[in-house]
């Protein structure tokens, strides 16, 4: 049944201020299990700064503010592409006739008609034979004109189409050159509303940046205010830790009867007390070895 064993207690003697320690340690830790959970009420991340929504409204107004230019310019170029062949010569004959051949006409026949009335004055004074004289005049002054004017529009229209011709030419490159000064006017205004809308950009980027500085320093100091408490109990648990085997022991042995199951309980609960009591085994630790069973 029952039977006498030996028990070999330990006993650790801690100084007063390893206890005082200890004691801080569990008001600490009920503490933070009595905590609710708190929930940062601030901003984690920085918005789109001023600069940089001024640059994405920017982009968004000035989008295809080039494309009138570009336009223009390949209008320009598909005139400036045209085939000779595809153009109708006589609308640059037509100035050139009416400027210059046209008035030289009608001067051919002003003289002629001017001719035409000296003839008629001097017949009156001809003789017998005037009649005849001055109407072979009047014909030979007739011819003379319509001579005049057949020479002058048969020279006249070779000149008026080179002269088409050349005009031609010119505007083709008049229009080949504005293409090109449209392509770069289409090209600097892309560039100036891209150089204006970077600088926007990259200005009002510094400026979030700092701004999202400082919302990680808030959300830091939030987070180190938050866990004060389990920094402090962590420090002073390491510093509970380090306090073992500095202090001194106590052993003792005595014999006893054995309580069989009902003792070994017994004995079991009290270790477990003194653990939940001394959580960083400063307060005390209970080893117990034994014999067996009396006979």
């Amino acid at each position: 049944m029952g039977g006498k064993k030996k028990k070999t207690t330990q006993t650790y003697t801690p100084p007063s201020w390893v206890e005082g320690g200890a004691q801080d340690a569990m008001a600490i830790g009920r503490r933070i299990g009595g905590q609710q959970y708190e929930a940062y009420g601030g901003e984690r991340v920085a918005g789109l700064s001023e600069n940089e929504q001024q640059g994405l409204q920017m982009a968004s107004d000035t989008a295809g503010a080039s494309q009138p230019y570009f336009q223009q310019g390949a209008a320009l170029a598909a005139r400036g592409t045209q085939q000779f062949t595809d153009t109708n010569i006589q609308d640059y004959m037509n100035p050139f006739i009416k400027g210059a051949l046209d008035p030289a006409a009608r001067e051919i026949r002003e003289e002629g008609a001017r001719g035409a009335n000296a003839l008629d004055a001097r017949a009156a004074s001809m003789d017998a034979f005037g009649g005849s004289r001055a109407a072979l005049m009047r014909s030979e002054n007739r011819e003379k004109t319509i001579q005049g004017i057949s020479d002058l529009y048969g020279k006249g229209y070779a000149q008026a189409y080179e002269s088409a011709v050349n005009i031609w030419g010119d505007e083709r490159t008049r229009d080949m050159q504005g293409a090109g000064r449209f392509m770069e006017l289409g090209n600097a205004v892309t560039a100036a509303n891209t150089t204006d809308i970077s600088t926007l950009m990259a200005t009002g980027a510094t400026d979030r940046g700092v701004q999202q500085a400082m919302k990680d320093f808030d959300y830091k100091q939030f987070i180190e205010d938050r866990d004060w408490d389990f920094r402090n109990l962590g420090g002073l648990i390491a510093a509970l830790e380090g306090t073992k085997g500095s202090y001194s022991t106590t052993t003792s042995t005595k014999s006893e009867e054995s309580g069989g199951g009902i003792a070994q309980a017994i004995g079991l609960a009290a270790t477990l007390v003194g653990a939940f009591y001394n959580p960083v085994g400063t307060a005390a630790k209970v080893a117990t070895s034994g014999g067996g069973k009396g006979g």
